[in-house]
C-alpha cells in the first residue's frame, strides 16, 4: 500500500512577488472559497491534517466532499481557534473521485491561513 498525500492550496494573489511559499489557503474576510483535486488512486481515506490560526474566533470553517457527499464533519461545518490536529477519517475513494473543500471566513479579520491536507492510502 501506498500513502497519497492531496493538500489542498489557493492563493488569492498568484502574481504577488512573495508567493505562499508554505501551500495551504489563504482567506480573506468574508470570503467564500471552494476548491478541488482529483483521488489519484482507488484506496481509502485515512486522516486529515487540520491547521487552523489562533484569531479567527471559529469564524475561519470548512467542509470536505467526495464527490457530492459531505464525509467531513458529517453535517455543518468544522471551525476551531488555534487548532492543529491528525483527524482519523476511514471513508472509501475510488481513483477519479472528486474531493471538494469548502471554506469560509465568516470573521471581518484575517486574511487567515488555513491547511487542509488529505491522506489517502490506496494501490
Amino acid at each position: 500500500m501506498k500513502t497519497y498525500v492531496i493538500q489542498f492550496y489557493y492563493d488569492p494573489n498568484p502574481n504577488d512577488p512573495e508567493p505562499l511559499q508554505a501551500g495551504g489557503i489563504l482567506v480573506n474576510p468574508g470570503q467564500y472559497i471552494e476548491l478541488e483535486e482529483i483521488s489519484p488512486t482507488d484506496g481509502e481515506i485515512k486522516s486529515i491534517l487540520v491547521g487552523i490560526p489562533p484569531g479567527p474566533s471559529y469564524g475561519l470553517k470548512f467542509q470536505l466532499l467526495l464527490n457530492d457527499e459531505q464525509i467531513f464533519p458529517r453535517t455543518g461545518w468544522f471551525g476551531f481557534e488555534n487548532y492543529a490536529s491528525v483527524l482519523d477519517v476511514h471513508w472509501p475513494v475510488k481513483a477519479g473521485d472528486r474531493l471538494r473543500l469548502r471554506v469560509v471566513n465568516e470573521t471581518t479579520q484575517g486574511p487567515y491561513f488555513l491547511n487542509v491536507t488529505v491522506f489517502i492510502e490506496g494501490e
